[in-house]
């Protein structure tokens, strides 16, 4: 005779591995970032940069590189559409 053992899972197994698997995709996006931020010219990464993460207006950032507002705009556009293809 074969004796059959139920096994059971601890209840905080499911939690772990959707834990490894979220940090995993993580991990991937952040891979893929940095390929795609690579590929950016320093205007469109000094335009996300500091916008997206140091707050500032488009007008704050066209007198600090040099550049009209709508050009930044526009650069600001490309470089969201790019990541967005990308990641």
């Amino acid at each position: 005779d074969t004796e059959i053992m139920e096994v059971s899972a601890d209840e905080s197994t499911p939690d772990i591995l959707e834990e490894a698997i979220e940090q995993e995709e993580k991990a991937e996006e952040h891979t893929r970032l940095m390929k795609v931020w690579g590929t950016l010219t320093d205007q469109q990464k000094a335009v996300i940069w500091m916008i997206k993460v140091k707050g500032l207006t488009q007008e704050d950032v066209a007198k600090r590189i040099g550049v009209s507002r709508p050009r930044v705009a526009a650069v600001l556009r490309q470089t969201i559409e790019k990541l967005q293809k990308n990641i």
